[in-house]
């Protein structure tokens, strides 16, 4: 800047660079949020206008840029914007040059009071180097004083700061920047200028608003979003800013929700105190944020005069604030830099009613069997009140399964009117911790396919807000099953045909008892049996029975069958027909069965029939057959072939059924397929008496034609030591006679063994 420049000398002058002031004790002096009253301060302190693009320069005429002027003839002011070059602004965004394309000076002039007490505060930075520059002080008419010369290097902004007192009769003072060098000696650039500040003492306005505003009612469950600001309307930077808002009693503090505000940015800070500018207390329920440049996690920072910083966080109102008011306050803490006192600024408190509530909550469920077609299906609701007031004229929407017929909903005060698929049911008002119940009832289609979903949506409502709306609402889907079929009748085990026509039986009682009947057996057997059968003859018992108290019965059989039967031998393959031997007695029944014998013991189908007239008991062939097969009749002796005794044995018990049949079953187990000709005639104790007649028949023969026999276990198990023949290749020439003799008896334990789980 050319030319010789005329200052008044002040009588106070003081340049000191910024220092902290440590925080008072004592509880700072309550500050009115509306009452800063007139203040000293400069125009667009930071250079904020005009708005420069980002990363860029400008040169704008002193004209055009709010409050400053310059001394240049050219009458231009050089801004940046940061990140130009890479250097940040030292407040705000904007910084000036204050070498343009000349040295010259900028200047601000403020109306003043004499004997006022001006503070003066700047933040002065090299460009390519260590850059000088000087502060003045005067009267725009006059001389200006010198308040100091600044010399910094390009490294930082460094923040200087000084007081002035307006000397009698000076109303208007003018705050000026003289450029004195610059690094490399080029006019054109050096001295950067940022954060100036010259007036009275900060002073800082807090307001509080919040979303929805203050007055309005609220629920609960409801989240409001507070806003606090502090603008600076002192002329001084306010120092060591905080933010500090308590939460309302009756509301919950949304973790997460803090955000730091400046220049219409928001940048998020963290809940917890330390880690940044900010943080939540819990136990005083309190949020804090250190606002204003250069704040950090220890301290707030600088609001400059005219500008403004703030906070913003959330609270839930919760259940326990139904009906009561809810009260927000906020205030922002700071360092007045004249006084150098710690000064306080309150906000005007945030006021909002909380409406009733009353929580519902609805669970449905399925109260009778699942859905099956044809049938009713039965669902029940169930409404609970949770409060914390009465859910006033409380109602129960649903949604009825599609599908039903005939449906009927029932609430406490009786059915309910349904409308388009949609039941409808009033249930009164319902106080804190009572409950009501609804039935729907619907009959599934007979035709409904198993799997097909049945599914009923209620939603209980009431007058009273319900802070938990989602609990309100159920649903429950049953799938439909399907129909399970009739248990089927109990079979009747009938006997498997054979290729000749079965004969009926028959009964043919004699008019004379013969009271000691004998046995003759006529039927002989042939020596060598042979593969097919040539026929199946029918067995016609006929027993006698006699008139006297104490009869002696006997029966005598006779083989009405040709005299040389075939029989299979035990070892052919194959099922194959047994010949059937005919007793005859003079007095007995006559019956003619079917049956055949499988490998499997579950194969074996016993006839049932209802019980017949006691049976006379059995003698020679039969008796002795079913000793030699050891299947466990009452005390039975037997000798050799050519040996008879009678035996005596009562009529078969129902338990001595079972274990014929069970040994009938354990004999079939273990001997070749075996077919027998058996026709029932009523008498299921005679049937069971020609089955192993026949069996042991067949078992006889088979002795008879083959002398070479070893006997084998069919059972590893001890209880079923059963015993099987089994044939050895014989010659041809060989006399039965001799085959017989050379045999061990048959009552002997040798050849055949009784049942372990028999007593003699």
């Amino acid at each position: 800047m050319a030319g010789t420049t005329t200052v008044l000398v002040v009588a106070t002058v003081a340049v000191t660079p910024l220092v902290a002031a440590s925080a008072s004790p004592v509880a700072p002096p309550v500050q009115s949020p509306t009452a800063c009253g007139p203040a000293v301060a400069l125009t667009n302190s930071s250079f904020e206008q005009p708005v420069v693009p980002s990363d860029n320069w400008q040169q704008r005429l002193d004209s055009e840029v709010p409050g400053w002027s310059t001394t240049a003839t050219d009458h231009l002011i050089e801004i940046w914007r940061h990140p130009f070059q890479d250097i940040e602004a030292g407040s705000g965004e904007q910084y000036a040059e204050l070498n343009a394309e000349q040295a010259s000076t900028l200047y601000q002039d403020v109306a003043t009071l004499p004997g006022q007490t001006l503070r003066w505060q700047l933040q002065h930075r090299g460009r390519n180097g260590t850059d000088v520059m000087q502060v003045n002080i005067g009267s725009p008419t006059g001389s200006l004083v010198s308040q100091g010369t600044l010399s910094d290097d390009n490294t930082a902004w460094v923040t200087h700061a000084g007081t002035y007192t307006v000397p009698a009769g000076q109303t208007t003072t003018r705050f000026a920047f003289e450029a004195v060098s610059s690094y490399g000696g080029n006019p054109v650039e050096g001295n950067f200028l940022d954060g100036i500040s010259f007036g009275t003492g900060a002073c800082i306005e807090t307001t509080l608003a919040t979303r929805p505003s203050s007055g309005t009612t609220v629920d609960v469950g409801d989240v409001l979003t507070y806003t606090v600001t502090a603008a600076n309307r002192g002329g001084n930077p306010a120092q060591d800013s905080t933010l500090t808002a308590e939460l309302p009693v009756g509301t919950t503090f949304v973790p997460g929700s803090i955000e730091a505000l400046s220049g219409g940015s928001a940048t998020p800070v963290t809940d917890t105190l330390g880690d940044d500018a900010g943080g939540y207390d819990a136990t005083a329920r309190t949020v804090a944020v250190h606002v204003g440049d250069d704040a950090d996690a220890g301290a707030g920072g600088s609001i400059q005069s005219g500008e403004s910083r703030g906070m913003s966080y959330r609270v839930t109102v919760d259940r326990s604030a139904a009906m009561t008011a809810l009260t927000a306050q906020a205030e922002t803490t700071f360092t007045e830099p004249l006084s150098r006192t710690p000064s306080t600024s309150t906000a005007t408190p945030e006021t909002h009613l909380v409406a009733p509530a009353a929580d519902l909550s609805a669970v449905a469920r399925l109260a009778s069997a699942p859905p099956l077609p044809g049938h009713r299906v039965r669902f029940e609701a169930t409404v609970a009140a949770g409060g914390p007031q009465t859910a006033i004229s409380s109602r129960l929407s649903m949604q009825v399964p599609t599908g039903l017929s005939h449906i009927v909903v029932t609430g406490s005060t009786g059915p309910c009117p349904i409308t388009a698929d949609t039941a409808t049911c009033a249930l009164g008002d319902l106080a804190p911790g009572t409950s009501t119940a609804v039935t729907l009832t619907g009959d599934v289609p007979a035709d409904r396919q198993p799997g097909t979903p049945v599914t009923l949506t209620i939603t209980a409502s009431s007058a009273v807000h319900d802070p938990t709306p989602a609990d309100a609402t159920a649903s429950i889907t049953a799938l439909t099953i399907a129909p399970v079929p009739p248990a089927p009748p109990t079979a009747t085990p009938t006997a498997t045909p054979t290729a000749t026509p079965t004969a009926t039986p028959t009964a043919t009682p004699t008019a004379t008892p013969t009271a000691t009947p004998t046995a003759t057996p006529t039927a002989t057997p042939t020596a060598t049996p042979t593969a097919t059968p040539t026929a199946t003859p029918t067995a016609t018992p006929t027993a006698t029975p006699t008139s006297s108290p104490e009869p002696t019965p006997r029966t005598e059989a006779t083989s009405s069958t040709n005299p040389t039967p075939t029989a299979t031998p035990m070892h052919a393959p194959g099922p194959s027909a047994g010949s059937v031997a005919t007793r005859t007695g003079s007095t007995a029944p006559t019956a003619t069965a079917t049956a055949t014998f499988s490998r499997s013991p579950d194969s074996l189908a016993i006839p049932t029939s209802s019980p017949h007239p006691t049976a006379p008991p059995t003698e020679g062939p039969t008796a002795d057959a079913a000793t030699h097969a050891g299947v466990g009749l009452a005390d039975q002796n037997s000798t050799s072939s050519g040996d008879r005794r009678t035996s005596h044995s009562p009529e078969p018990s129902s338990r001595t059924v079972d274990r014929i049949i069970e040994d009938l079953k354990q004999i079939a187990s273990g001997v070749e397929p075996v077919t027998v000709v058996l026709v029932r005639d009523g008498s299921f104790p005679l049937i069971i008496l020609v089955l192993l007649v026949l069996f042991l028949a067949v078992q006889r023969e088979l002795d008879r034609a083959d002398p070479k026999l070893a006997l084998a276990p069919l059972h590893e198990d001890p209880r079923l030591q059963f015993w099987r023949p089994q044939r050895a290749r014989q010659s041809a020439t060989e006399n039965p006679d001799q085959r017989r003799s050379s045999q061990a008896p048959k009552s002997s334990p040798d050849h055949y063994h009784r049942h372990p789980s028999r007593n003699d």
